[in-house]
């Protein structure tokens, strides 16, 4: 009797590939790209002492160009989510 081959324990989950261009992503999301942009690479600012450093958000698995996965972009999803109660919306950080 012939067996089945098995599967690899590691199957490969599409969840976690990179799938998203940063265009595509934030059109998606309805964010501005630059926002994206900035939560994926970081952004400097000025401080009184010179200049800090954002640091990234967004940790995309290929850095260069940045292609964003499905759980990628459940973050930005989460973090602009609103909640409306007693008609009054109010939006998360």
């Amino acid at each position: 009797m012939a067996t089945r081959p098995r599967r690899s324990v590691q199957s490969t989950d599409l969840r976690d590939q990179p799938a998203y261009t940063l265009a595509e992503a934030a059109r998606y999301l309805k964010l501005p790209a630059a926002t994206l942009r900035s939560w994926v690479a970081g952004r400097p600012y000025p401080k009184a002492e010179g200049v800090g450093r954002f640091q990234p958000l967004i940790h995309p698995p290929s850095p260069q160009p940045p292609i964003l996965t499905f759980w990628n972009l459940i973050f930005p999803v989460a973090a602009v989510v609103e909640l409306t109660v007693d008609s009054t919306t109010i939006v998360l950080p």
